[in-house]
This record gives C-alpha cells, structure tokens and sequence, in this order.
C-alpha cells in the first residue's frame, strides 16, 4: 500500500468512525437492547451491532483484499498482511447506562504493526487520528508531546476489568508496582 493509499485508508476509516459515532450520538439515551457479552460483566446493543456493519461495509467497499477483525462481527474478508480492527462502540457499559464517555476505535495494521489508528469522541464529536511516521492529529490540528515537570507528578489511569477481583494478585502486583513513593 502506497502513501495515497494510506490517505484514502484514513479518509476511509475517518469518515466511518464518524457516521457510527453519528449513530450512537443519536440514540444515546433512548431505550436500548441490552444484552450480556461474555461472562465479564460486558454488554452489546443493537446500537453496536449496527454501528460494526456500517464500519466494515464501508472498509470492504474500498478495500475489498483486507481482513477486518471486528468487536461484533468477527474475524473475516481476505487473507492480508492488511489487517482492520474495528471498536464500533468503545465504552458500550458506559453507553447503556447513559454515561457520555464512549466513541469509535478503528485502526489498521500491516505485518502486525499499526500503520493507521482512529478515535471518534461520539459525544464531543471529535476526531483523533494517528499515521505511522507521520504524527497525531486532532481534527486538522496537528499534536505534540510537550512533557512538562516531574514523573513524579504524573498521572497514570488504569481502566480494571470486570473479570478481575479487587483480591486479584496480579492486578496488587501492578498497583504495587506502579505507587510512587
């Protein structure tokens, strides 16, 4: 895959992340199918379900030779050395309680390194793009690591599954590993 070509994947994935975001944002609120995902405490709607079709579709329609993994869907489309991985409702336990803190995650890989990584904010509307070498941006805006002061003043965030106990020994381990003193 050429360079255009990389730009065609991020105008490809740019705008299906925002039409799935579009979706949720709109029926963010409303009564919704719930159903259990797995035993881990995880959820899907109908809303995630219809969001992963309209991903994949749009990613097919242009690159038809690329296997897609996808939450919802699965593993399929060609055999590739392109690989899309599409999140079509990232946050959906947030989403389904009515909590605003969730979005769209599409990225896609060659070899098994990301060449390309999307991020759709549905409840802000913003979109976070990353390409391999070429840097971040937000929107049309361009990102920089500006790394200011201390580690020690640092915040590190860590999201706990719902498959791990509070007693969990490795999850103690980390949060030991990772106090400061």
């Amino acid at each position: 895959m050429e360079r255009s070509e990389w730009t065609l994947a991020k105008e490809v994935a740019v705008q299906a992340a925002w039409q799935a975001g579009e979706l949720a944002r709109l029926h963010f609120g409303g009564t919704l199918n719930i159903l259990d995902k797995g035993d881990r405490g995880d959820v899907v709607t109908e809303v995630d379900v219809e969001a992963d079709r309209l991903i994949v579709h749009a990613i097919q329609d242009v690159f038809p030779s690329h296997r897609i993994y996808s939450e919802e869907a699965g593993e399929g489309g060609a055999v590739s050395d392109w690989v899309w991985h599409v999140d079509p409702l990232d946050g959906t336990n947030n989403y389904a309680i009515g909590i605003p803190l969730y979005g769209v995650s599409i990225s896609l890989s060659h070899q098994e390194r990301i060449v390309l990584g999307v991020v759709h904010d549905s409840a802000l509307g913003l979109n976070y793009t990353a390409i391999r070498g070429e840097g971040a941006w937000l929107g049309n805006k361009k990102l920089e690591a500006r790394p200011k002061g201390p580690l020690a003043k640092s915040t590190i965030s860590w999201i706990q599954g719902h498959g791990v106990g509070k007693d969990d020994s490795q999850a103690l381990a980390l949060r030991h590993h990772w106090s400061i003193r």
